[in-house]
């Protein structure tokens, strides 16, 4: 049984563990990290109660955004928040304006992380935060 505290999201209706599990150091960008390792860790703060997970697109060039994906299919029942942030790494412009650019930068992002979209932006990029 965990024994996690839980907060409110700013004025969301998200309900996030008060200790989240950061992902950088799983990216690899330091050193050498073991994939098996780190499902491991990521597996244990589910099952410690954990549901916030903090990563970004620049965390191993991907590659802790794909653990954190791959983790969120192999615990497909658990509520799973995913914050990430982007931007070094996004295409210039893809669909124009500025306001558009955005939504598709964090559409982008997002269809990585969450591996599916239930809406799409005016691009037609999946986009949206889910927690399933």
């Amino acid at each position: 049984m965990s024994v996690m505290d839980y907060r409110r999201l700013g004025r969301t209706d998200m309900k996030v563990s008060a200790i989240g599990f950061g992902a950088w150091a799983i990216g690899g960008s330091w050193g050498e990290v073991d994939d098996k390792q780190s499902m491991r860790a990521l597996h244990a703060a589910i099952d410690a109660g954990v549901n916030f997970i903090d990563t970004a697109d620049v965390y191993g060039d991907g590659r802790s955004e794909r653990l954190v994906a791959r983790l969120r299919r192999e615990r497909p029942r658990e509520t799973i928040w995913v914050a990430t942030k982007a931007g070094r790494r996004l295409p210039a412009r893809p669909c124009g304006s500025a306001p558009a650019h955005r939504a598709a930068s964090r559409a982008l992002i997002s269809a990585i992380v969450f591996a599916s979209g239930r809406w799409t932006d005016a691009c037609g990029v999946p986009r949206g935060l889910t927690s399933r």
